[in-house]
C-alpha cells in the first residue's frame, strides 16, 4: 500500500512504528506488540510494510528491519539474532 492511501490512523500508528524503529532496528512482531499502544496492533499488515521490511529466514528470521539497514553489513546486529532450538 502506498502512503499516500494510508488513514488519518493508520498515519499516526506508522509515525509510532518509525519512532520504535528508531529506537532500535530490528523487531519482532511480538515485541512490536508489547511496545505500541494496542489499537495500532490491528493496522500492522497495512502499516509495518510501509517502515520495515520481514526477513524471511537466516539469522534474523521472522523479523522487521528498518529499509536502509542491512544487518549482515552491522556487527551490532547480532545481539537481534533469533535462534531456533528444536527438541526431538
Amino acid at each position: 500500500m502506498r502512503i499516500d492511501q494510508l488513514s488519518e490512523l493508520e498515519i499516526q500508528c506508522r509515525h509510532r512504528l518509525i519512532t520504535k524503529f528508531d529506537e532500535r532496528p530490528i523487531w519482532t512482531r511480538q515485541a512490536l506488540e508489547m511496545n505500541v499502544p494496542p489499537q495500532d496492533i490491528k493496522r500492522f499488515k497495512t502499516v509495518l510494510p510501509t517502515v520495515a521490511y520481514f526477513f524471511r529466514n537466516g539469522p534474523w528470521r521472522h523479523t522487521w528491519v528498518k529499509y536502509g539497514y542491512d544487518p549482515r553489513k552491522h556487527p551490532e546486529s547480532k545481539m537481534y539474532v533469533i535462534s531456533a532450538i528444536n527438541c526431538h
